[in-house]
């Protein structure tokens, strides 16, 4: 009976052990399922939900802050079943977005920004306006506090200090307003660990909440700084036209009126900057003498196969001459031309050190 006591006892220890075991990894998959859910009820998989940036962001998000967390959850019940295995395989056959992925992504949201000049305040309620198209396009995820400082945080990391400071002021704003500053579903010890230095990953989890007025603070004056010695806008930075200073704004020299015109004459590379930045905005550059020569019209070009269903013409530009043409394939005609090549497509694959090729998701095969 002592034998049986002893192992008794045994047995009971390692049943609370896979108890506790299987309660963590339960949590885990909770979390992971109630952040897709927030997902699924913002239309994820609907045409064009993820072209949306702030889906794009969301969906990344979800995943590289997740998945390592369940991933981690998972191998602990190794073996269990064949769904578990298959679940552990997804890393090496399918990929998984990482931290990396995230930053990236966040990246680009902070470009976009830089680019067609969102209003930041509008966008933290998920509605995507800019200067040119007040009408907001809306999206169905609305970024946290938290969000805003991760975006803005990686957005001076890459020298993007106009988008930077807009990001974290918003962020601080949204703050100090009570709004929700919880982070993600998903931490764990390595991202919750309060960074003090200046090249704290972005994506950690800060529980220091005066990380978010300092990181303003630091890239306000760094925004100024690199304005002043560097002006606002080259191939490797940006920033606001004036100072974030009041007595650095005072100075002349931001004062100046800028060109509104393209004057045919080459100017340097950061007015060329500028003009290309306006014009990924979509605004005309162009004066209105020049473009009110623009036309459109249906030809047929003397062919009898477009007299009944002319071809329109767009021209864009007379010197030089640029048009472009609509309606020169049918829909059934531009079927025929995909199921001709689609035999002929195949995924694209790179070398390995051995010599043999390999298809990886890695290569994207848009070439």
């Amino acid at each position: 009976m002592a034998r049986l006591a002893k192992h008794e006892k045994h047995v009971a220890e390692t049943l609370g052990r896979m108890a506790q075991t299987l309660h963590d990894v339960h949590e885990i998959i909770n979390k992971y399922l109630s952040s897709w859910q927030e997902l699924s009820e913002a239309g994820i998989g609907a045409p064009g939900w993820v072209e949306h940036p702030l889906h794009a962001y969301a969906l990344t998000k979800h995943v590289s802050l997740g998945w390592p967390l369940l991933e981690g959850a998972l191998t602990q019940l190794k073996g269990l079943s064949p769904d578990i295995s298959e679940l552990l395989e997804r890393r090496n056959k399918h990929g998984v977005a990482t931290l990396e992925d995230l930053t990236t992504v966040a990246g680009g949201v902070a470009r976009l920004h830089d680019f067609y000049s969102f209003n930041i305040t509008e966008l933290s309620k998920a509605h995507l306006t800019s200067i040119l198209n007040p009408q907001p396009t809306l999206a169905n995820v609305v970024p946290t506090v938290w969000d805003m400082y991760c975006i803005g945080s990686e957005a001076a990391r890459i020298n993007i200090l106009n988008s930077g400071v807009d990001f974290l002021r918003e962020a601080w704003n949204r703050y100090n307003s009570s709004f929700d500053t919880s982070p993600s579903l998903f931490s764990s010890p390595s991202m919750s660990s309060s960074c003090a230095h200046s090249n704290c990953h972005p994506f950690e989890v800060v529980d220091d909440t005066l990380q978010i007025p300092k990181a303003y603070q630091r890239v306000t004056k760094l925004h100024d700084q690199v304005l002043e010695r560097k002006g606002a806008r080259s191939r490797n930075h940006s920033t606001h036209p004036k100072p974030l200073d009041k007595t650095l704004a005072r100075k002349k020299k931001y004062h100046k009126k800028s060109q509104k015109t393209i004057s045919g004459v080459l100017g340097t590379h950061t007015e060329g900057q500028i003009l290309y930045h306006r014009l990924c905005r979509g605004e005309e550059l162009r004066p209105l003498n020049m473009t009110a020569k623009l036309y459109c019209r249906y030809v047929s070009n003397s062919s009898p196969l477009y007299l009944i269903g002319p071809l329109r013409m767009e021209v864009h530009s007379l010197s030089p001459y640029v048009v472009t043409f609509e309606g020169v394939l049918t829909s059934s005609e531009a079927r025929d031309i995909q199921n001709i090549s689609a035999g002929f497509l195949e995924k694209s694959s790179t070398f390995r050190f051995n010599g043999q090729q390999e298809v990886t998701y890695q290569r994207t095969s848009s070439t």
